[in-house]
């Protein structure tokens, strides 16, 4: 019977033996499974890293501002310089008078009456220089310059080496008009005489105002131009052209 108990009491002590070792077991097996569940590599987690850079942007301070853009010239239109370079428009012409006498110097087949009614007809018309602000007055004696009408040969005096007995010429206060151009014209000349005649009272008045001579540029000859001698493609002109007025405003 004590057998039996001693039996029974050890069956209890193993028993309660096993279960204290299968908890153990099992707590051990949970513990490893913790310990590797920590182990896991950093670079494995999920998300951490991704979580921390979206983190790190969001909290970036804010760029700086972007200075306000300088505004720029306008650009010149070929249409603005166009207008830039346009000729000034003139204001009313400065008034001014000339005055002058009429005289002979040699012979002469032409009138210098003629001369005289002609040259104040053409240098007071409004197509002359008389278009510029210009009277030209004549007087008994003296005055600004001296009309002439001359013999060919009585020409060259006014300005040696430069006139010459073929044309008329102008020197100073001397306008000269060649007898022979006077009454026949220049063969050089493919127009009417009283045209001609305009032209040459006209072109060497120019010269006693300042101007020096021109050249053809096409369509009218310039009053300028040596008309008498070729007319260089230009058409016969016997009047200041507008740009030739505006050069003695």
């Amino acid at each position: 019977m004590a057998q039996r108990r001693r039996l029974a009491w050890g069956a209890t002590i193993a028993a309660v033996l096993l279960t204290v070792v299968g908890v153990a077991v099992v707590a051990a097996r949970r513990d490893d499974s913790d310990e590797r569940a920590v182990e896991i590599p950093t670079s494995r987690a999920p998300s951490t890293t991704s979580t921390s850079t979206t983190t790190t942007t969001t909290t970036l301070p804010p760029p700086p501002e972007t200075p306000a853009p300088v505004p720029e010239p306008p650009i010149t239109t070929p249409s603005a310089l166009i207008a830039e370079a346009a000729p000034v428009e003139l204001g009313p012409p400065v008034h001014r008078v000339y005055t002058y006498s009429v005289i002979v110097d040699g012979a002469v087949n032409g009138s210098v009456n003629d001369l005289r009614s002609y040259a104040q007809s053409v240098w007071n018309d409004d197509r002359s220089w008389h278009a510029a602000g210009i009277d030209f007055v004549e007087v008994g004696g003296g005055g600004s310059f001296t009309l002439v009408l001359a013999n060919p040969s009585e020409v060259p005096k006014y300005a040696p080496g430069t006139c010459d007995e073929e044309y008329s010429c102008t020197n100073g206060g001397y306008v000269v008009i060649n007898d022979d151009r006077w009454v026949g014209g220049s063969g050089n000349w493919p127009g009417p005489l009283d045209q001609y005649r305009t032209m040459v009272l006209n072109h060497e008045v120019g010269h006693f105002l300042g101007r020096g001579h021109q050249y053809c540029a096409g369509g009218l000859a310039p009053v300028m131009q040596q008309q008498s001698i070729d007319m260089q493609g230009c058409a016969i002109n016997p009047w200041p052209l507008a740009w030739e007025l505006d050069s003695v405003r």
